[in-house]
C-alpha cells in the first residue's frame, strides 16, 4: 500500500475522531474538562496526538511506523478541527452553523491536493531509485513480503539500470529471504470480495437493468432534493403552496438565500452528470460508470457543503452513502476496464482526461512513491 492509502487512513481517522467527539459530548452532556476554574479544550488533545505523530515519523522507519503515526494524525487534526467554530466566531461558538460546512471543505481540499500531489507529474528515475531503497527498509528489518518486493521491483525497472546500484538491489532481493504476508487487512479482503462478486454480477442478464434503475431511483432522489427541499426550507412551505406560486415565481424566488442557490445548482449539475450516465450505459457500461463517478463527485464536493450548512450532523448519512457509491464506482471502473481488455474491445483506450484519478494496476503509480 502506498501514499494515497495511509492518506486515506488520516481523513478517515479525522472524521471518525469529530464524529465521536461530538456523539460522545451529546451522550454526556457535554463536560467540563478542568473543574470550575479551567476548561481543557479537546483541541489540545488533539494537538497532542499530532506531536505523537510527528514524533514517530521523525524517530522510527517502517511502514508499520507510517500507518500509526497516519492514523494518530488523523485523530489528532480532527479532534483540533472539531473546534474551529470557536476560532472564527467572536463569542467562542462551537455549535457555529457553518462550522461543519467549514470541516468538510478542509477534508475536500486536503483529499484533492493530496491527490494532486500524487498524480499530478511523473517521478525521475533518480526517485523511483530512492524509493526503492526506502521500500528496502523492510529487507533491513526482515520484513519484507512478496508484495512488497514485487513493488521494489517495479521502481527498480523504472531507475536508471546504469546506475550500479540497481543491479545491486535487484540481487539483493533475488537473494532475499520473504516473510509470509500473513491475514490480508480487512479491506484489503472485502476488496478482493468485491471483485469476485462483480464479475459474477455482470454476467446476470438483468444486470444492466437493474443497475440503470438504481441509478434512475437516486436521480429521482436528487431531482426531489434539489427542487422541492430546497424550495421548502429556503422559501418556506406557506410561499410554495400559495396557489399564485407559479404565476409570479421568478419574484418568489428572489427570497431564496445564497446557500440555496448553491445547493440547487449543485444538485442539478450532479443530476445532469447522472442522466448522462444513465443513457450511456445502454451504450458502454465503462463510459457511464465515469459520468455516474462525476455525478456522485460533485454531490460530495459540492453539494455536501450547502447541506451540512442547511443540516449540520444530519446530512452525514448522505455523505456516508456518497462516498461508499463513490468506492463502489471506483472499483466498478477499474473492473470494468480488465473485462473490456480481456474481450478485447479496449482497442481505443480510455484518455486519462477521462479517469483522472484513476491509475494502473500493472506499473508503479505515484500513489506507490513516496516523492523522494
Amino acid at each position: 500500500m502506498g501514499a494515497s492509502d495511509r492518506i486515506e487512513a488520516f481523513l478517515v481517522s479525522s472524521v471518525f475522531a469529530i464524529l465521536g467527539i461530538r456523539l460522545f459530548l451529546d451522550l454526556t452532556g457535554y463536560p467540563q474538562v478542568g473543574g470550575d476554574s479551567l476548561h481543557i479544550a479537546h483541541m489540545l488533545w488533539g494537538g497532542l496526538f499530532m506531536l505523537v505523530a510527528i514524533i514517530l515519523l521523525l524517530s522510527f522507519v517502517g511502514r508499520a511506523t507510517q500507518w500509526t503515526a497516519a492514523i494518530l494524525g488523523g485523530l489528532g487534526f480532527g479532534t483540533f478541527i472539531d473546534e474551529v467554530g470557536k476560532f472564527v466566531t467572536k463569542d467562542n461558538d462551537y455549535f457555529f452553523q457553518p462550522a461543519i460546512a467549514i470541516m468538510h471543505v478542509v477534508f475536500v481540499l486536503t483529499y484533492i491536493a493530496a491527490r494532486w500531489i500524487l498524480t499530478s507529474r511523473s517521478f525521475s528515475k533518480e526517485e523511483y531509485l530512492v524509493n526503492a531503497l526506502l521500500e528496502m527498509e523492510e529487507l533491513a528489518l526482515s520484513d519484507l513480503d512478496a508484495e512488497e518486493k514485487e513493488r521494489t521491483l517495479r521502481h527498480l525497472e523504472q531507475a536508471d539500470p546504469e546506475n550500479p546500484l540497481v543491479p545491486a538491489l535487484q540481487q539483493a532481493l533475488a537473494d532475499a529471504r520473504l516473510v509470509p504476508r500473513g491475514v490480508p487487512p480487512l479491506s484489503i479482503r472485502i476488496k478482493h470480495s468485491w471483485i469476485g462478486l462483480y464479475q459474477r454480477l455482470v454476467s446476470l442478464p438483468g444486470f444492466a437493468t437493474a443497475l440503470i434503475l438504481f441509478f434512475v431511483f437516486r436521480l429521482a432522489i436528487a431531482l426531489y432534493q434539489g427542487t422541492v427541499l430546497v424550495l421548502v426550507f429556503g422559501m418556506g412551505m406557506d410561499t410554495v403552496s400559495d396557489l399564485r406560486f407559479a404565476a409570479d415565481w421568478v419574484d418568489r424566488l428572489s427570497g431564496l438565500p445564497v446557500t440555496g442557490w448553491g445547493e440547487l445548482f449543485a444538485s442539478s449539475l450532479s443530476s445532469l452528470f447522472a442522466l448522462g450516465g444513465i443513457l450511456l450505459l445502454t451504450k458502454s457500461r465503462l463510459r457511464g460508470y465515469y459520468w455516474l463517478q462525476r455525478s456522485v463527485l460533485v454531490s460530495v464536493l459540492l453539494t455536501q457543503v450547502f447541506m451540512f450548512y442547511r443540516e449540520q450532523f444530519s446530512a452525514v448519512l448522505g455523505l456516508l452513502i456518497n462516498i461508499s457509491l463513490l468506492v463502489i464506482l471506483d472499483l466498478m471502473i477499474r473492473q470494468e476496464r480488465v473485462l473490456e481488455e480481456r474481450r478485447g474491445t479496449a482497442g481505443s483506450p480510455v484518455r486519462n482526461s477521462e479517469a483522472p484519478t484513476l491509475q494502473s494496476s500493472s506499473a508503479p503509480t505515484n500513489s506507490d512513491l513516496s516523492g523522494g
